[in-house]
């Protein structure tokens, strides 16, 4: 007869689960055969790189200069996981996949890439591979891509989040911390990188996401709670202006606040805004140089840790 703690348990079983998950990554099924996908479980220290990468650029802007524009998901994911860890007693545990997917070998030349032929493709990719666009900043996927491998590699991504919900384990495929992975240099030899956080072992917790209020505001709870002060809330209302529009067959819908109907009529626009560009390249800046100094962390953290 022995005793055995139910949460030590349950981080043994999570990660039980992630050496399952590397089956069904490198098993799922693939369309162009030639597929070479890269993973990695992180835990601990590894995965903490990430998040003083995030940290060390809040605590030098303050976290107004994330509110405004597209690294909103970021923080938000940061949040989340910092909640997990401080209130939840998560250890932070990750799977990291990854893969080469600018370069073709297969000469099929069917144009998705944006090239006629798989040729013309590889020469630019070769000569013009750079970081892409990630919610609107430069930690991201390498491009371009073929489309093939792209596909090859996203069913692995797939099968890895369908075998830990048929076994039960909280997660959700991020391309935010994906990015800054990929950015950090984690999985070496790829141009794009998806994490898929395994745990906390709370229900839904990547969608009712309690370290999200913080970010906009409003109280904490699970999502139908929220959603009743975030449906009010100017975070909300700035960045789904359709969501507060008139009659869309009107020609020029007129954006609807709190008694609009007392009030003079505002209007969306397109155009340029020099004070959210220059917002949005100071925390480009402070980014990447938290993301040079963490990378040479990462880099002294592999050489200290063997790989198991």
């Amino acid at each position: 007869m022995a005793f055995y703690d139910g949460a030590k348990l349950r981080d043994e079983g999570v990660l039980e689960a992630a050496k399952l998950v590397s089956l069904s990554i490198h098993k799922a099924p693939s369309l162009t055969g030639k597929k070479v996908v890269k993973s990695m479980v992180v835990t601990g220290d590894a995965f903490m790189v990430m998040m003083d990468t995030i940290s060390a650029v809040v605590d030098k802007l303050g976290l107004g200069a994330f509110t405004n524009f597209q690294f909103v998901p970021v923080v938000s994911d940061y949040f989340t996981f910092r909640t997990a860890i401080d209130t939840e007693g998560w250890s932070p545990m990750a799977m990291l996949i990854g893969a080469d997917v600018t370069r073709s070998d297969l000469g099929w030349d069917c144009g998705a890439c944006g090239f006629p032929t798989c040729a013309e493709f590889n020469k630019y990719s070769r000569d013009h591979r750079s970081c892409g666009p990630l919610q609107g900043g430069r930690v991201a996927a390498e491009g371009p891509s073929c489309m093939w491998k792209t596909m090859d590699y996203a069913m692995s991504v797939d099968w890895a989040a369908a075998t830990l919900h048929y076994l039960n384990v909280e997660n959700r495929c991020l391309m935010t911390f994906g990015g800054l992975a990929h950015s950090l240099g984690y999985l070496e030899g790829t141009s794009i990188v998806t994490m898929i956080p395994l745990g906390p072992v709370v229900e839904h917790w990547y969608y009712s996401r309690p370290g999200l209020p913080r970010l906009m505001g409003v109280k904490s709870g699970y999502l139908p709670d929220m959603m009743v002060d975030m449906l009010g809330s100017e975070f909300l209302r700035a960045r789904h202006p359709d969501l507060w529009t008139s009659l869309p067959a009107l020609a020029h819908p007129w954006i609807k606040k709190e008694k609009y109907w007392e009030e003079p009529r505002g209007y969306a626009s397109v155009g340029p805004n020099p004070d959210l560009d220059k917002a949005m390249a100071e925390v480009d800046v402070a980014l990447w140089e938290s993301v040079d100094e963490h990378r040479k962390k990462l880099e002294a953290l592999k050489q200290k840790e063997s790989f198991k």
